[in-house]
């Protein structure tokens, strides 16, 4: 139980193996992320008020402090690798945020040693991936067709990018990494029709509410760092 900015309690939960802080350990610094606003909540983003890129550099002085002073450094190495294949960027070069970008690159730290078709899930679930990637927010050709009358078929880019890039590639391969070949060209492994197909699969995926416990996030208005949820009323249901 905690108390929000405006006096109100709310429920709260941590994070994906959270723990709380033993300050017996020492090197345990905070971070302020917003300024106080006169009207009693908190402010939108100001670049002016981010210009000395302060808090552009917290997401970097944590990852740092851990992937280069972490007793586990084989772990970290291995989330670092993970994380090449499964990047993500700051859309328009700005984001003064800490939590949501530390809790992406978590994913790798916690699957580093495990399943990568788990890695492959819990980015899939992720805000900043379904933003960078611009599937957050896909809905299904029907649902729009009953919202406005409208047909407007779902975005292609993740179901793409998540075969071509994150896991089957361009072309089928030999056991030896070499491309097959039929009639002397390279074999695809997938055509323009599997995308359109695949990416029926990628509706619905919509931000959560937002909850305490979580680094404010004002221009957004849903919670990042929890994974997103699928609203079955714009999912594509059928083929």
């Amino acid at each position: 139980y905690s108390v929000n900015p405006h006096g109100d309690g709310v429920v709260v939960c941590g994070s994906p193996d959270e723990v709380g802080s033993d300050w017996n350990l020492g090197g345990i610094d905070g971070f302020d992320v917003k300024m106080p606003h006169s009207n009693g909540g908190w402010t939108l983003y100001n670049r002016e008020i981010y210009k000395d890129w302060t808090f552009m550099k917290q997401k970097h002085t944590v990852w740092a402090h851990l992937a280069l002073g972490a007793p586990d450094q084989l772990r970290q190495r291995a989330a670092w690798a993970l994380h090449q294949i499964l990047p993500i960027a700051v859309i328009e070069g700005f984001s003064p945020e800490t939590e949501i970008w530390t809790s992406y690159y978590d994913i790798f730290v916690r699957n580093a040693f495990g399943n990568y078709r788990d890695v492959l899930r819990e980015v899939s679930y992720n805000n900043l991936m379904g933003e960078w990637l611009s599937f957050v927010g896909n809905t299904a050709v029907q649902a729009g067709i009953d919202r406005d009358g409208r047909v407007v078929y779902p975005d292609e880019n993740y179901a793409r990018e998540v075969m071509q890039l994150f896991s089957v590639g361009l072309f089928q391969l030999n056991m030896d990494g070499t491309k097959k070949l039929e009639n002397g060209e390279p074999i695809p492994t997938y055509t323009n029709d599997d995308v359109m197909s695949y990416s029926r699969a990628w509706t619905g995926f919509s931000a959560n509410i937002y909850r305490g416990n979580n680094e404010p996030d004002g221009n957004f208005g849903g919670l990042r760092n929890d994974p997103m949820w699928i609203d079955r009323r714009v999912f594509q249901l059928y083929q």
